[in-house]
């Protein structure tokens, strides 16, 4: 029997949105009863969202589920690697999980990777590629001339996993993004394991396992995670992924139809399911009835409204009304991680953060702020 890899990433810890908890509860419910079937289990970049105070309450969370996940791991034998992901997500703190794994002596073949490398698992006779975001590297096509070197340093003619967190041009995660990867440079390994974008597809060898939970309304389909084997891929889903929910009422003109139809859908869900409902409406009477009713009878449920235009192309979104935003003022601490957030929310675009804060701090704007 072949080897059995259990393939994640883009967790997105301490979200500004989604509860740590929320997540840490489906990966117990979802993903860790299968840890036992699998050899090598791999995390393809963005463990975190962004940088975590020890004052979080999630920073505790995401400590107790890192040690469970080794615990679990040593239990099985199964070996654990974990790739660093965007650096304005996961920052520097794989290094932390790392000191925190030393010193728990939990017995787990256990690495983490923030540099392009290449790695021989003695005992599962695998050749794993590693390949991290925001590499010193100008383009795609350098990174992929290093792989090359590797390999013939490694005398290497094939790999077996390729572990990616990046963009490839089958995605269609941002048309003004250029320098992708393409299924052609990676012909030289079995499968890719990648993560980065938040859609769990596959084309070919390349394999995204999208992020674990929902995160917006833009992620409104099955979340999860892929086992591979010899026998295929299984996708496996996390039935308790965080709602995201898209409701039009342009149509209605009855208030008591709205609730009605409303009702019914939360209704689908199980009791007091935590979640987002976004209602495309107009009527400014209608938008304060709903918000009323959902605050007395879905307390959980978190409403946002988005006005649509009365012409026949009713997708052409005017305003976001989000009734429960709270906007955070920037300071010299959070400036550079708001910019990059604006950016990545409006036009998809995920700015180096490094990039962000030089570009800030050597204009005039650091100096309002401070």
């Amino acid at each position: 029997m072949g080897v059995r890899v259990l393939h994640t990433a883009d967790w997105h810890l301490h979200h500004s949105r989604v509860p740590s908890a929320d997540t840490i509860s489906g990966l117990h419910r979802y993903l860790f009863p299968r840890i036992k079937d699998v050899d090598l289990f791999v995390i393809s970049g963005d463990m975190f969202d962004t940088s975590v105070s020890m004052n979080d309450q999630s920073a505790s969370q995401i400590i107790e589920v890192f040690v469970d996940l080794l615990k679990e791991c040593a239990k099985y034998n199964v070996a654990l690697r974990i790739l660093q992901g965007t650096y304005s997500h996961d920052r520097n703190q794989l290094k932390l999980l790392d000191r925190i794994y030393i010193k728990s002596e939990i017995p787990i073949n256990y690495g983490w990777v923030n540099t392009i490398h290449i790695e021989h698992i003695e005992h599962l006779n695998i050749d794993i590629l590693y390949i991290p975001d925001n590499l010193p590297y100008k383009s795609k096509r350098e990174i992929i001339n290093k792989v090359k070197e590797l390999m013939r340093v490694n005398n290497l003619k094939r790999i077996d996993y390729a572990l990616v967190h990046g963009e490839f041009d089958f995605s269609g995660y941002n048309q003004f993004i250029t320098d992708t990867y393409s299924i052609k440079d990676f012909d030289m390994c079995d499968k890719v394991l990648a993560g980065h974008i938040h859609t769990p597809i596959h084309k070919k060898h390349v394999f995204y396992a999208g992020s674990f939970n929902r995160l917006a309304h833009n992620e409104e389909h099955h979340k999860g995670y892929w086992i591979h084997s010899d026998n295929g891929s299984e996708f496996v889903v996390n039935e308790s992924a965080t709602l995201f929910i898209t409701k039009d009422t342009s149509e209605y003109t009855d208030l008591n139809d709205i609730i009605s139809m409303l009702s019914h859908t939360v209704s689908l869900y199980p009791e007091n399911v935590i979640g987002f409902l976004r209602l495309l409406a107009n009527n400014p009477h209608v938008k304060q009835a709903i918000s009323s009713y959902y605050r007395k009878h879905y307390p959980q449920i978190v409403v946002k409204f988005k006005s649509i235009s009365q012409n026949e192309n009713k997708a052409v979104v005017i305003k976001d009304h989000d009734i429960r935003e709270q906007l955070e003022l920037p300071t010299i601490k959070n400036i550079t991680l708001i910019v990059c957030n604006h950016i990545k929310n409006t036009s998809g675009i995920d700015i180096d953060y490094q990039v962000a804060e030089s570009i800030i701090m050597e204009s005039n704007y650091g100096d309002d702020i401070r």
